[in-house]
């Protein structure tokens, strides 16, 4: 394929391409021009320290994978942006992800019109459970062949692909599993708040064996920045009634922040221990880093969905906004709660459990 004819293709793209040679961008497509308010062809020749800033506004002279940096549009504004390397140093996606984040929160608007309707009369029911359960169905089937069917390409089945080719394939991928886990959340998080009305299977379990297997599960991560985990798991008797895979969901989604918003290099403490709380006996879990922690006007609203702490949005961090809200819900559903404790420089979430099986 002819370099004219890619470039046409590149132009597609609803997501910015760039290729640089140095300190200058040698060539961007229609996406990123529409990104920064250029006229066609406006962009090559820039520097990169032109363009490109951190989240605090400082100039970057290099460009890597990064989910903090932003782009100066030709207005002053500053576009948030997340850059992927593109088949090779010199070639990078940007992501608009203000235009994620739109498109998340029609999705959830989406959903919050269905959560109404199924809770309206004409959904009442065994009936209005079928619907929404048939709905349910219908989209993880169509996110799972679109997974699968990518990872076929992937593993060579109909045929060798080019670095090029697999790149992109990657991307999908990859964005198909974005789509798929806010689905996900989406339909979790727009079921009725009842008791019960979320799904946990309860099975005698060890809450040190639920936070053991989360470490592992997010140790490449934490080895990546360089997190030093210590585990403090004090709980002699933690045994308790619990879906185990739920609550690892919501200990994976304490250490993903713990990790993001730490500096690089610190630590993070994972405690259990008993307490006895109303007469009765409780589990506590916490997570304690050394980030800025979270104010005490905002430690309710960052359990409700879409809502982020001053912390993040000055991070410019990934996300938007619906891990902790799914955790809130999960603990909830077990008879517990879940809080964050404001101290600063520091973030420190608690969850309370109910104790024995």
């Amino acid at each position: 394929m002819e370099t004219s004819q890619i470039w046409r293709l590149m132009d597609a793209l609803e997501d910015g391409l760039l290729v640089r040679e140095g300190d200058r961008l040698v060539r961007a497509n229609s996406a990123l021009e529409h990104m920064l308010g250029s006229a066609p062809g406006g962009l090559e020749g820039r520097r990169i320290s032109e363009l490109f800033c951190d989240a605090e506004g400082r100039s970057l002279t290099e460009l890597t994978g990064s989910d903090a940096v932003c782009l100066r549009a030709a207005q002053g504004d500053l576009v948030a942006a997340t850059l992927r390397p593109f088949g090779d140093d010199n070639t990078f996606l940007v992501l608009d992800r203000s235009r994620e984040r739109r498109l998340e929160g029609e999705i959830w608007r989406l959903t919050q019109e269905l959560r109404q309707v199924r809770e309206g009369c004409q959904w009442q029911g065994p009936l209005g459970a079928e619907i929404s359960g048939m709905i349910e169905h219908e989209i993880g089937t169509a996110s799972t062949a679109v997974h699968g069917y990518l990872q076929l390409l992937l593993d060579k089945r109909a045929g060798e692909l080019s670095p090029t080719q697999r790149r992109f394939l990657e991307e999908a991928q990859r964005a198909s599993g974005r789509i798929s886990s806010l689905v996900d959340n989406l339909l979790e998080l727009a079921t009725p708040d009842a008791p019960g009305a979320l799904c946990v299977v309860r099975k005698p379990t060890r809450l040190n064996a639920i936070v053991s297997a989360a470490v592992e599960t997010m140790r490449p991560l934490l080895e990546e920045r360089n997190i030093d985990v210590q585990l403090e798991l004090d709980a002699k008797d933690d045994q308790l009634s619990a879906d185990a895979g739920r609550l690892e969901q919501v200990v994976l989604n304490l250490l993903g922040n713990a990790a993001k918003f730490g500096p690089q290099g610190s630590p993070v403490r994972v405690a259990t221990h008993e307490i006895e709380l109303d007469g009765g006996r409780w589990l506590c879990l916490s997570t304690q880093d050394e980030g800025p922690g979270v104010e005490d006007a905002e430690k309710e609203q960052i359990f409700q969905p879409f809502m982020r702490g001053q912390a993040a949005s000055e991070a410019n961090a990934d996300g938007v906004g619906l891990g902790l809200a799914i955790c809130r819900k999960i603990v909830e559903a077990h008879g517990g709660t879940i809080e964050a404790v404001p101290a600063p420089g520091q973030g420190l979430f608690r969850v309370l459990l109910p104790q024995g099986a």
